[in-house]
C-alpha cells in the first residue's frame, strides 16, 4: 500500500499487534494520542489502521498471523477499510 501524502492519525483509531521493535507500545500510545487519533486494543470495522510489529520468533513462527490481523483481514474481506501497515509506515506517518 502506498501512502501518496504524510498522514496524520487526527481522528483515526489505531491498534498494535506484536512486540515494536523502536519503542515501547505505551510510548507509541501516547504518539498517536498526541497526533490526535485513539488507540484501542482490538480490532473492529471503527478500526483505521493495524500496526504490524514484528514478532518475537522465541514466541511465534513466522508465518502465523495475530489474531488481530487475522480479524482485520475478514473484516476487510466483508467489505472494510481497515489499513494494514508495518512498523516502519507507522513511524514514518508520524513525521
Amino acid at each position: 500500500m502506498v501512502f501518496k501524502d504524510k498522514m496524520t492519525f487526527k481522528n483515526k483509531c489505531v491498534v498494535f499487534t506484536g512486540s515494536l521493535q523502536s519503542m515501547l507500545r505505551k510510548n507509541a500510545i501516547e504518539k498517536v494520542n498526541a497526533a490526535g487519533g485513539i488507540v484501542k486494543n482490538y480490532v473492529s470495522r471503527e478500526i483505521d489502521y493495524l500496526v504490524i510489529a514484528p514478532r518475537q520468533l522465541d514466541m511465534f513462527d513466522e508465518e502465523l498471523k495475530s489474531k488481530k490481523q487475522i480479524a482485520a483481514e475478514k473484516i476487510n474481506m466483508n467489505g472494510g477499510e481497515i489499513k494494514i501497515i508495518s512498523e516502519e509506515k507507522f513511524l514514518s506517518m508520524l513525521k
